[in-house]
């Protein structure tokens, strides 16, 4: 059995012009069952308990509500606020809907009142907050 995850990565300066030329790039992930062995026993092994710490939980992108809960989606608001629209976009749809990431994401970084994509209406980059 193996899986594909694929995740899309905002590359910080450049232009974003289509996946070859830079700005978003699409990175699939492949894992097969002999590298993943060791966690997959391990899970098998202790199926009857908890196998994740508690606080473990909070750190994903769809558990995270707040900046500061999560490493990726802060350093992509951080590129967002910088003005970069694409990091916007890639927020609000790698983020809880219901959280602030997601909330700051579709208003383009706190620079519109109207939610949708940001890269659609301003282009690469984003008019200075005002």
């Amino acid at each position: 059995m193996a899986g594909v995850n694929t995740s899309a990565n905002v590359n910080p300066g450049a232009a974003v012009s289509g996946l070859s030329g830079g700005g978003l790039q699409v990175v699939p992930y492949l894992a097969s069952y002999d590298g993943l062995q060791a966690s997959i026993d391990s899970f098998l092994a202790n199926g009857s308990g908890a196998t994740v710490p508690p606080d473990c939980a909070k750190a994903g992108p769809r558990n995270a509500m707040a900046y500061g809960d999560n490493a990726e989606l802060d350093a992509v608001w951080d590129l967002c606020d910088q003005g970069l629209s694409a990091a916007c976009d890639v927020l609000s749809l790698e983020a809880n809907p219901r959280s602030d990431y997601y909330d700051f994401g579709v208003t383009c970084g706190a620079r519109e009142p109207v939610q949708g994509y940001c890269y659609w209406r301003w282009g690469p980059e984003l008019p200075a907050k005002g």
